[in-house]
């Protein structure tokens, strides 16, 4: 292994020396590795999702407490979650390591979200807004939402299923 990242690290550093940029990046928050690359917004998670979770949207994130994205992202969730305590319901997907995984495994499994972790596991940021029946994305929220636009689609969103505000 030491043989394998001595290597590694060589490789890399002729790469920069000859003027590749290198992007250093943990997941892709979201939106797709590297700069300028993108990825078209996610429209469904597969399917509809588990029956308890019916009722109330569903905000599905997919975080590592290794992306600094994620941890900006930290203070804007926890005043959305605090608001929409009982409204909404929130489903956290950590991926930082293997045993964080196994977990995320299970919990995506109860949640009917499965297909969606295996296929986005690697995109640490994402946030979505889910219609529970259908597996609708009503939104992928960029990095950077704000708590007012993450408001503003949960308030449609419990209203689209009836639910008080």
């Amino acid at each position: 292994m030491r043989l394998f990242s001595t290597t590694f690290a060589a490789l890399l550093a002729t790469i920069g020396a000859v003027g590749v940029p290198i992007v250093w990046s943990h997941g892709n928050h979201g939106q797709g590795h590297g700069q300028g690359a993108s990825r078209a917004a996610m429209t469904s998670v597969g399917g509809k999702l588990a029956a308890d979770l019916q009722g109330k949207p569903v905000v599905v994130q997919i975080k590592s407490r290794n992306c600094p994205m994620c941890k900006a992202m930290e203070p804007t969730m926890g005043a959305v979650k605090s608001t929409y305590r009982g409204r909404v319901t929130f489903v956290t997907l950590d991926v930082t390591d293997a045993a964080a995984v196994r977990e995320a495994e299970k919990v995506a499994t109860q949640a009917g979200l499965q297909n969606f972790l295996r296929d986005a596991q690697t995109r640490t940021g994402l946030i979505l807004a889910v219609n529970p029946g259908s597996g609708a994305v009503w939104e992928q929220f960029r990095p950077g939402a704000t708590e007012t636009q993450i408001a503003t689609v949960l308030d449609r969103a419990i209203a689209e299923l009836g639910g008080a505000k």
